[in-house]
């Protein structure tokens, strides 16, 4: 599992080259979608080289910051 960029905002540069090492090895590339946003209408995880991907959505399509203007889940305001 790999986030990227990380969580430190670091884009690994090299991720197609490490997903070529992983699935050369038999395993699959799961993309943790935690800092999706940062990626959003750049570039796209299965070009990277990723298999499977979980996306946050509240993360993602969501700030906190929204509440006060009503524009999150319901659940939050």
């Amino acid at each position: 599992m790999l986030t990227n960029p990380s969580t430190l905002g670091v884009f690994e540069r090299k991720i197609v080259q490490i997903a070529r090492i992983v699935h050369d090895a038999g395993g699959l590339l799961y993309y943790d979608g935690a800092n999706l946003n940062a990626i959003l209408g750049k570039v796209r995880p299965g070009d990277m080289g990723f298999d499977v991907i979980h996306m946050n959505l509240h993360k993602t399509f969501f700030h906190a910051a929204t509440a006060a203007v009503g524009l999150a889940p319901a659940r939050w305001v």
